[in-house]
């Protein structure tokens, strides 16, 4: 996004669901930075109590600024469902802000930054991703010649939707939850495959993950109930893996004697 104004001036915004972030760009660099509260589940109001905090703050550069935002304030139980989060905080920004904000839109060969009037069509771009972390080892015995068993275990981080919908308003909230995994697996190395320069080998693994429960407390949704969200997942893996630590061995030659080969004797 070419976000230079006639001042060189552009404000980066986060639209959290608990707080708003803002930074201030000069001439390409970072010359503020704040943060604010914004208990946006409580109203669309906390949204513009901030804002008019942003505009306190550096007063000269938000008129003549332009304004880029990214978001996951859509995820609060104030909107119906995600869409509906991101079409209603685009349309408050678009009002509130002295230029039309520019909105980061992720996508699988990068971002791009779309107008507001477009935010209908990108919206589920616009609307926060979710996410997988994790991080493990590996230990086990060679059992024969070529052949490895072994032992997984790992922790991971999930970043997940929640949402609830029987039919009328639906609640989407955000969440993060940790759990750890266990698992076993085998790996070995076929000779056809090898001869390529590196090893080669192939394997088979099976992980078991328990998470942590997610709660939904009271949603819009379903204001009278408490929810708790379970789940465990089960993996199954197989593939090749290519090993660049070491070259191959070199195939077995038979034995010679003064670089001829040696003949056995015929059996009688």
């Amino acid at each position: 996004m070419n976000a230079r104004g006639d001042a060189g001036r552009v404000i980066g915004w986060d639209i959290g669901g608990a707080h708003v972030k803002a930074c201030l760009l000069e001439d390409g660099r970072a010359r503020d930075a704040a943060q604010w509260p914004c208990r946006l589940w409580q109203g669309q109001d906390e949204l513009d109590r901030a804002i008019e905090a942003v505009r306190e703050r550096w007063p000269e550069a938000f008129a003549a600024a332009h304004h880029a935002v990214t978001m996951t304030g859509e995820m609060v139980d104030l909107f119906a469902n995600r869409r509906d989060g991101v079409l209603r905080l685009v349309e408050q920004l678009a009002t509130r802000l002295s230029a039309a904000p520019r909105l980061y839109a992720a996508g699988p060969r990068g971002g791009i930054w779309v107008a507001a009037a477009d935010a209908a069509q990108h919206w589920q771009a616009i609307a926060s991703a979710n996410w997988l972390a994790s991080a493990g080892v590996k230990a086990g015995v060679v059992s024969a010649e070529n052949v490895l068993v072994y032992g997984l275990g790992g922790f991971n981080l999930l970043n997940e939707d929640l949402r609830i919908n029987f039919g009328g308003p639906t609640t989407s909230s955000n969440k993060t939850i940790v759990g750890g995994s266990l698992g076993v697996g085998a790996a070995f190395r076929p000779a056809l495959l090898q001869g390529w320069g590196r090893p080669i080998s192939m394997f088979i693994e099976y992980q078991h993950t328990w998470w942590q429960d997610a709660h939904l407390n009271q949603p819009a949704a379903s204001p009278l109930f408490n929810y708790t969200f379970r789940r465990e997942d089960d993996s199954l893996r197989i593939g090749f893996a290519v090993h660049f630590g070491a070259p191959s061995a070199p195939p077995r030659t038979p034995p010679t004697t003064w670089g001829l080969p040696v003949k056995a004797p015929a059996l009688k």
